[in-house]
């Protein structure tokens, strides 16, 4: 299982809570935004073993993905940040992804061109 952490510092610390917790046996692969390492450093975690965390440079600042918010919907920043996202998925597209957020989520498989399942 891939999971895609591209959003808020307090989306990742619950995400990372309840990885800490579950009860799932199967690899689970973490592809984390490094725009959160420096928290994911600072909070030392033992996780399962399991769990594989890899961070990706998606140009994502401020804590959150712009995409996801109305206020930033079109930015220039936004599109640097989906451009990004898809220039990683470009030779991916067999693999399951899942993201850690359902707003605007269709609109994001449309840019991005790949299918996402969503944790809920």
């Amino acid at each position: 299982m891939n999971i895609l952490v591209l959003r808020s510092y307090g989306d990742y610390v619950i995400l990372l809570n309840s990885l800490r917790n579950t009860t799932i046996k199967q690899p689970i692969h973490l592809i984390v935004s490094n725009h959160l390492q420096l928290l994911h450093e600072a909070l030392e975690l033992d996780l399962p073993i399991n769990i594989h965390i890899s961070f990706a440079n998606f140009k994502i600042q401020n804590g959150i993905l712009s995409f996801f918010t109305n206020k930033h919907f079109f930015s220039l920043g936004t599109i640097k940040e989906l451009i990004s996202l898809r220039q990683y998925f470009k030779n991916k597209k067999n693999e399951n992804y899942y993201v850690e957020h359902r707003q605007k989520s269709l609109l994001l498989q449309f840019f991005l061109g790949i299918k996402l399942n969503f944790i809920d």
